[in-house]
């Protein structure tokens, strides 16, 4: 229950656009995450094999056998069979190459898109930035970069120069969906395919709020702070309760919440569900800790908080019923601060 008073508990979220300088902590990096383990935080490298003129989608992906370890840092890759009679597709940390029908090296004529796979681990919103470029700007006529969430395309362009094309995206998944970023080789040639691909995979939280100790009428702040590419509402709760409309709460759908006066039973533990276009996300629960015994609200327990209480139970200052709130000034409320006082502060 919320009491009135001129002081405030403020939770305050900060938003910024995805242009902004705030930036989440990356969920997953396509460069940072790359090994040669299949599944090493949740990246899987292979391809979609067909046949030409045939449709390629995600049902066709299938896992690359083999990985070779490079010299140099940046070298190693994943792939299937080499040489005569096998394919030019791979995947390196920030470059990937398909396989065309039109080919050469005695290479196997086939359409074979070379495809990063992210498997979401769980449910909520992310948000997507994928960064292509031709790294052989000097031949060959490009290729397709490709973009699907589950089985759905959602963005293709053409790749021909090194100025980067770039999907940005916030997009709703649950355990299990797969985003694939494909390199499709382009009317079906894969001469001087080599193609930068870099991918970042973000929540839309960039800072979660962080625990605060408060005093009996006490004031807190909470912050916040969260970007997306598109607009962000809000629900503030406490103790996992939706906070409605409340003449002493203002805010609860906004991006900062005032909550009137701190007494013992505000505090416990507040989040905020934030929800885009990409679906919903809920920060981290900050506890709000009210001490009873900081009877001055200076931030620490100690023996000025005794003497300060003492004064006013001496000259009958209503104000030292403020915890049992029984209407008398007595011996109660005495004791009743000596014991939180003793029990010190959470």
């Amino acid at each position: 229950m919320l009491k009135n008073s001129n002081r405030l508990v403020m939770f305050v979220v900060a938003i910024s656009s995805s242009a902004g300088l705030a930036h989440a902590q990356p969920i997953a990096d396509s460069d940072d995450d790359f090994s040669g383990m299949q599944g090493h935080r949740n990246w899987f490298y292979g391809f979609y094999d067909a046949q030409h003129a045939q449709q390629v989608s995600p049902v066709d992906f299938q896992l690359f056998p083999s990985y070779t370890i490079g010299i140099n840092a940046g070298d190693s890759y994943w792939h299937g069979a080499e040489g005569p009679g096998g394919y030019f597709t791979l995947l390196r940390a920030t470059r990937a190459h398909p396989n065309g029908w039109i080919t050469t090296g005695g290479r196997a004529p086939v359409d074979q898109w070379a495809v990063r796979r992210w498997v979401a681990p769980h449910t909520g919103s992310i948000h997507v930035t994928a960064t292509f470029t031709d790294l052989n700007v000097v031949c060959g006529n490009g290729v397709l970069a490709r973009m699907y969430t589950g089985n759905t395309e959602v963005w293709t362009r053409i790749v021909d120069s090194a100025v980067a094309q770039v999907y940005e995206a916030d997009i709703a998944v649950v355990p299990g969906m797969n985003i694939d970023i494909a390199i499709d080789p382009f009317d079906s040639w894969d001469g001087c395919d080599n193609t930068g691909s870099i991918v970042t995979i973000r929540g839309p939280i960039v800072q979660h709020p962080s625990n605060v100790r408060t005093c009996v009428g006490g004031a807190a702040s909470f912050t916040v702070v969260a970007t997306s590419a598109c607009a962000i509402s809000y629900q503030w709760r406490h103790n996992g309760i939706p906070i409605v409309s409340d003449p002493n709460a203002a805010g609860s759908n906004s991006s900062t919440l005032l909550v009137s006066n701190a007494q013992v039973d505000d505090a416990g533990a507040y989040d905020c569900v934030l929800t885009t276009c990409g679906g919903s996300v809920t920060t981290y629960a900050a506890q709000l800790n009210v001490c009873l015994a900081d009877y001055n609200c200076d931030g620490y327990l100690n023996s000025q908080d005794f003497f300060d209480f003492t004064m006013d139970f001496m000259t009958g200052n209503p104000r030292v019923d403020y915890m049992n709130q029984d209407g008398y000034v007595n011996s109660q409320d005495f004791f009743d601060f000596l014991a939180a006082f003793f029990t010190g502060c959470p």
